[in-house]
């Protein structure tokens, strides 16, 4: 069945050159030791409450849905994940096309920040009846809109902000084939996920749905997470996307891969240096190649008898508005003094050797 698309801005999406050499590194099978110049801070031990890596994965675990398949992107907040959902699923900033489609009354952090990174917001229209109960509008007029406004994505709350009204399974199912009738992506934003008050009526999810109950929802489905809801911890500043679409996950985290800088006093507090290689190195050479290369393939004997490669952050991406021949940066590399110090005795004699095995297969 037809996948829904990621938009032109997404699709062309590449990792920053800094975050690159590392997760070309993490593909590899068998990985020398890893000497990783490539950025201050990432890797210095983390306090061990915070590497609960699968923790939101562990939530939906807990509440009896499969996790399998499932890739998590954790954010700095629930709104950064808004952001790069929004980017993904709409279209170009300022274009009326694929605009993302909402319930009215509709949670207001979607039209901030769709007007913050200029995407368009369309609206289905809900009302609040006699007995102080929002109607959800007819499948025939969500549908009716999807074709008017022909969005890029549904967003559903399934415990609704702001009204507090709870999607049921069968609600979602029957919203849920619109999207896969029209190819589009289903956005689910499950802060409140947990919350069903109501006696007899249980919590509701996307996750909760497989090609079982909608043929084709798999492979489309983004749920959006935050910490400040399940673990009571608004200040903490952590959101994630959960998708099952391959596509959308890694796509996802390269244009996440430009939220890299630490604050402004941080970065006061971590050092680097930069090597030039203009006058060695042949014409033609570009320091992303170099890097990509030395993450995926180099592996440098020492005397130890262990393999080992280093990565670095290539210049290129660091001078604005510089491109090809002219950019002083394709032949500049930098690298990291945050590594542990015993590796990073290891740097110079690494890149010398590595810098000579590139050259000589170039």
């Amino acid at each position: 069945m037809k996948q829904p698309e990621l938009s032109p801005y997404m699709m062309a999406r590449k990792p920053s050159g800094i975050r690159l050499g590392q997760i070309k590194f993490l593909e590899r099978k068998n990985p020398p030791i890893l000497v990783n110049g490539s950025i201050g801070n990432v890797m210095r031990p983390m306090h061990p409450a915070m590497q609960r890596r699968e923790a939101f994965l562990h939530i939906l675990r807990s509440q009896g849905f499969d996790t399998t398949g499932l890739d998590v992107l954790v954010t700095d907040g629930a709104s950064m994940a808004m952001e790069i959902i929004m980017l993904g699923v709409c279209g170009g900033a300022g274009e009326e096309e694929r605009p993302l489609l909402m319930f009215n009354p509709s949670y207001t952090n979607y039209d901030a920040v769709g007007l913050r990174i200029g995407r368009k917001t369309v609206t289905v229209e809900r009302e609040l009846n006699e007995n102080g109960e929002f109607e959800l509008p007819s499948v025939e007029t969500v549908e009716q809109r999807i074709i008017d406004t022909k969005p890029g994505a549904l967003l559903i709350i399934p415990y609704d902000n702001p009204t507090g009204q709870l999607f049921s399974k069968e609600t979602l199912i029957e919203y849920t084939k619109l999207c896969v009738k029209h190819n589009l992506w289903i956005i689910s934003d499950e802060a409140y996920r947990e919350l069903a008050y109501e006696k007899g009526k249980e919590t509701s999810s996307i996750w909760a749905l497989t090609d079982k109950d909608v043929p084709g929802i798999e492979g489309r489905r983004i749920s959006l997470e935050t910490a400040s809801k399940v673990w009571n911890a608004c200040g903490l500043r952590i959101g994630a996307i959960i998708t099952d679409n391959k596509l959308c996950y890694e796509k996802s985290v390269a244009e996440y891969t430009a939220n890299l800088s630490a604050n402004t006093l941080g970065q006061y507090i971590f050092i680097y240096f930069v090597i030039d290689v203009r006058k060695v190195a042949k014409p033609g050479f570009d320091g992303v190649e170099f890097a990509s290369w030395c993450a995926e393939h180099g592996a440098i004997s020492l005397d130890d008898g262990k393999e080992y490669t280093l990565l670095m952050a290539p210049l290129n991406g660091f001078y604005s508005g510089k491109k090809g021949e002219d950019n002083p940066g394709r032949t500049q590399l930098r690298v990291s003094f945050c590594e542990n110090p015993d590796l990073l005795r290891l740097a110079p004699e690494l890149l010398s050797k590595l810098f000579r095995a590139y050259e000589a297969q170039r």
